[in-house]
């Protein structure tokens, strides 16, 4: 899957376009496949390392998304697959697959 990473802290300009495995899926997660993402003031903090929290580089930026759900771990019964969906974390949004919780 495609994905923006901060590979190092900076700028906005040093967040580039990668092809990473898609993230795994852990007991009580949905994948969903992403369709927009916000881009939020948090997300330049973090990639400037400059956030309360810190996130080690290399990391997908990025905290709020809404998509489609594409796949459930055995123990999730709601959402189900093709649900649309919306979640916020700290950071992996600007990808083309997250998981939620």
């Amino acid at each position: 899957m495609r994905a923006a990473v901060c590979p190092e802290y900076g700028g906005p300009g040093v967040v580039r376009i990668e092809e990473l495995p898609p993230p795994s899926l852990g007991a009580g997660q949905v994948r969903v496949r992403v369709h927009a993402a916000a881009v939020n003031y948090p997300d330049v903090l973090l990639v400037a390392n400059a956030y309360q929290i810190k996130v080690p580089a290399p990391f997908v930026p990025g905290s709020e998304f809404a998509g489609v759900v594409v796949e459930v771990a055995d123990d999730v019964k709601v959402p189900v697959v093709g649900d649309r969906v919306f979640g916020t974390g700290l950071f992996g949004a600007f990808a083309e697959e997250g998981t939620l919780v």
